[in-house]
């Protein structure tokens, strides 16, 4: 079983608007991915994350990988690079904290070039998520 913490920094509880499309998804996905969610997380805890596992923060200068195929094997290969676990961040208002961006240990991805709020960016990478492990099942969900 892979496993996902998703993080997001800088912002304290969720919103009912998204709540019920995220729950989809995170339900569809619990067979093959279990999708854990935090949020206000600190600087300080995404950094410790990274002595545990992968760490993939989202940024608008990160990997945009050209399609949900891609994505897809971009989120496999770290999963397996990491013992089957990654965190996925999502900055507070004003980003991820420079020093975390310059940490090596971290992964950086970007969701595309539009500026997201941090509720659409967490349904969106839920939904690229259930996507992803459609894809690698070989599941109807993805048409080309």
């Amino acid at each position: 079983m892979w496993e996902l913490f998703l993080t997001v920094a800088g912002c304290s509880g969720k919103d009912a608007v998204y709540d019920d499309a995220v729950e989809v998804y995170t339900t569809r996905l619990h067979s093959t991915l279990r999708i854990s969610e935090r949020w206000g997380v600190s600087a300080s805890e995404v950094a410790k994350l990274s002595d545990k596992m992968a760490v993939v923060l989202l940024t608008e200068d990160g990997h945009m990988p050209k399609c949900s195929v891609a994505f897809s094997k971009f989120v496999y290969n770290i999963l397996g690079e990491s013992k089957s676990r990654a965190a996925f961040v999502i900055g507070a208002d004003d980003g991820i904290p420079e020093a975390l961006r310059k940490d090596g240990r971290m992964h950086k991805l970007s969701l595309g070039p539009l500026t997201l709020t941090h509720k659409m960016a967490r349904l969106v990478l839920v939904e690229q998520l259930y996507r992803a492990s459609t894809i690698r099942a070989g599941g109807k969900y993805h048409r080309v």
